[in-house]
């Protein structure tokens, strides 16, 4: 078996909803739009077996907004949109693990 150093790094970006489900009486159900973003590293071995490190941070989007605009000025006319939001709570995770590499 032919040994061989290689690094791969990655990244990404998550977009889904997280769900906070309460126990407490004077609080409701709440579902927000959340977003995350990743980073990592992998790291062979050999062919087929290594190691990988990856660190998530989480963004769960409490309020926001959208707005569009259209403008026309000495330079012609201009449009857009914009969209804002605020994250009151950030979560991270790291995580390590052992990879298996399958076919060629």
């Amino acid at each position: 078996m032919e040994i061989q150093d290689e690094f791969f790094g990655f990244g990404g970006l998550t977009l889904g909803a997280a769900y906070y489900n309460t126990t407490a009486k004077n609080y409701a159900d709440l579902w927000r739009f959340a977003f995350g973003l990743q980073a990592g590293l992998k790291y062979f071995f050999s062919d087929a077996i290594g190691i990988r490190i990856q660190g998530r941070m989480l963004f769960p989007i409490y309020a926001g907004g959208a707005g569009a605009y259209c403008g026309i000025g000495t330079g012609g006319s201009s449009c857009g949109l914009s969209f804002g939001g605020t994250a009151l709570v950030l979560q991270g995770d790291l995580t390590a693990g052992i990879i298996f590499r399958l076919g060629n």
